[in-house]
């Protein structure tokens, strides 16, 4: 469908005054030609205004102003620049601090008198020669965090995945010992990075037995502990997330107080336990969380599909209206759709379903788990 066409159906779909329809048909115009037109899931010949069409008509009349306050007033879009933004100073604003603070606590100097002699340049300097990083998923964009720290970090030093064959560990441990001069060198810092966390799920939780799961579980285990001849006895690590929540902070800190007691996490807590930090925390007041709105509820409680719920996603909660561990976002990021944010905004009935009103997707996600 045209674009320009899809746009002047779109008023009548709203069924929209002249007075209203030119200011919202600019507004979408200029939000779908700089957001969210870059979707990664839509097509050429049908791409935002097209989806929204589709997906206005899923509702009822009453309804659509609703659909479309969410998408107005709540929705919170990041753009592959913005993201890149983010990247681009995930090492000097907030990766960088972490790595000075360290310095100064061994040198017993305050932070801010750091750079005022050259043996403390080098000490921060032989410190971050001896830091690994590490990315959680694809979606931590560390080819493009390496390409932004190629003045400061080796290649050689940033990895795609922790999951690596012995002689790929072999291999670091040989190059850290290249860089640093010494025979007997090991990684005193490990920095995790991903683009995004709301539940904190796929980092640690526990299954109905109370069993460990989760990525901080496989990073302690098959990595620290199998490896101590490639980490310090007290190793400073860093779990640094592009975009976050200020509830999943407060979660985290949470889970990690949990898990300090736990044997199977000692690797993680040998200098006091994982530092946590984020690019951009969404505020609570962003959020869209049960009893926030009542048409908004409304809406998500009749536009909600049983039929779309897997086992995955049942790890979270019962449903997904309020997105998965009910999290609440109004989160769409350039790739893909966080299964965090509201089930209405990515969800899509199967073709099996019985339900009487099939989901539509605006921005279809793409599951990791099918």
């Amino acid at each position: 469908m045209h674009h320009g066409f899809a746009l002047r159906y779109l008023a009548d779909v709203m069924q929209w005054p002249p007075e209203v329809e030119s200011h919202e048909l600019n507004w979408l115009g200029v939000m779908s030609e700089f957001k969210y037109d870059s979707y990664h899931d839509f097509l050429s010949g049908s791409r935002f205004a097209e989806s929204l069409l589709a997906w206005l008509q899923q509702f009822e009349i009453t309804d659509r102003a609703i659909a479309y306050k969410i998408l107005k007033e709540k929705l919170i879009f990041v753009n592959l620049p913005e993201l890149q933004h983010l990247v681009r100073r995930a090492f000097p604003a907030h990766i960088l601090p972490c790595l000075e603070s360290r310095t100064a606590r061994i040198l017993g100097c305050p932070r801010y008198l750091l750079r005022s002699n050259k043996k403390s340049i080098d000490a921060l300097n032989e410190l971050v020669k001896r830091t690994l990083f590490i990315a959680l998923s694809d979606g931590a964009r560390i080819d493009y965090f390496r390409r932004a720290t190629n003045d400061q970090v080796s290649n050689e030093q940033v990895l795609t995945t922790f999951e690596l064959s012995d002689p790929k560990w072999t291999d670091l441990h040989e190059e850290l010992m290249k860089r640093t001069g010494s025979s007997i060198a090991k990684f005193e810092a490990l920095v995790l990075i991903d683009d995004f966390t709301a539940s904190g799920t796929t980092l640690v939780r526990q299954d109905d037995q109370n069993r460990w799961k989760g990525k901080l579980k496989k990073i302690s285990c098959d990595v620290l502990k199998k490896r101590p001849e490639l980490f310090s006895t007290e190793l400073e690590i860093i779990l640094h997330h592009y975009l976050g929540t200020q509830r999943i902070y407060d979660s985290i800190t949470t889970k990690l107080t949990r898990m300090k007691s736990e044997e199977l996490f000692a690797p993680l807590f040998t200098s006091g336990g994982p530092v946590i930090s984020f690019g951009m925390l969404i505020h609570d007041n962003a959020l869209v969380l049960p009893d926030g709105d009542r048409q908004i509820d409304s809406l998500l409680d009749k536009h909600f599909d049983p039929a779309i719920m897997t086992k995955h996603l049942l790890l979270g909660g019962k449903h997904v209206k309020h997105g998965f561990a009910g999290c609440g976002l109004p989160l769409i990021i350039e790739h893909n759709t966080p299964n965090n944010s509201l089930g209405i905004l990515w969800a899509e009935s199967p073709a099996n379903s019985c339900f009487p009103r099939k989901m539509r997707p605006l921005f279809r996600r793409r599951q990791r788990h099918n």
